[in-house]
C-alpha cells in the first residue's frame, strides 16, 4: 500500500491484522498517512501465557524446543519434533487447516544466544503463513533469557526492532 510516508505491507489472517512499513520515502508522497501496527484479533496475550513459553524453554534447556501459539483461546501447540539436539531442532510443519490461527512460532536455542540462524530462515520460509517468529536464548535461567523477534509474511522475513515491538505488541510479550 502506498502512503504519505512510505510503502506498507498490509495483511490479515484469522489471528491478526498488520500494517508494516516496507520502505520509506525521502520526501512525502501525496497520499494519506498510514499508521503501522499489529492487532491481535483475540484478546491480548495473557502474561501467564508468556511466562509458560519462557518456562518451557527453561525446562527443555540445554535442548532446543519449539511450539506455536494459536488463537483458539491462545493455545500452545506442540508440533512433533523430527530431530533435536543441543544445537539444532527440526519440527513438523503446522498442518494447513491450523495455519490461519497461527499467532507466533517460538523456539529456543538452549544455552545459546537468541538469533535467527540460517536454519531458522529456511524454516520460516516454508510458507506457514503470517506470524511473529521468536527465538529465546540463554534459557538456563528465566531471569537471563533473551529474545530475538521478526515478522514472517508468507516466507518474507521482516525485522521487528525494539521500537516497533513497543508500538505493535501487547505488553505481555514486549519485554
Amino acid at each position: 500500500m502506498l502512503a504519505k510516508q512510505g510503502l506498507f505491507l498490509q495483511t490479515q489472517t484469522a489471528a491478526l491484522d498488520a500494517c508494516l512499513p516496507w520502505a520509506t520515502w525521502t520526501q512525502e508522497m501525496p497520499y494519506g498517512r498510514l499508521r503501522p501496527g499489529l492487532r491481535l484479533k483475540a484478546a491480548p496475550l495473557p502474561d501467564a501465557l508468556w511466562q509458560e513459553c519462557q518456562h518451557r524453554a527453561y525446562a527443555q534447556c540445554p535442548q532446543w524446543g519449539a511450539y506455536r501459539l494459536l488463537t483458539e483461546g491462545y493455545q500452545i501447540h506442540q508440533t512433533p519434533v523430527l530431530e533435536r539436539s543441543a544445537h539444532q531442532l527440526t519440527d513438523q510443519v503446522l498442518d494447513r487447516p491450523a495455519r490461519p490461527s497461527l499467532v507466533a512460532h517460538i523456539h529456543s536455542h538452549g544455552h545459546g544466544a537468541a538469533f535467527f540462524s540460517a536454519q531458522d530462515d529456511v524454516a520460516d520460509q516454508r510458507g506457514e503463513g503470517v506470524y511473529l517468529a521468536l527465538v529465546l536464548g540463554r534459557c538456563g535461567a528465566q531471569a537471563t533469557m533473551t529474545a530475538a523477534w521478526r515478522w514472517v509474511v508468507w516466507g518474507w522475513l521482516l525485522a521487528l526492532d525494539a521500537a516497533s515491538r513497543a508500538q505493535m505488541l501487547p505488553d505481555a510479550i514486549n519485554g
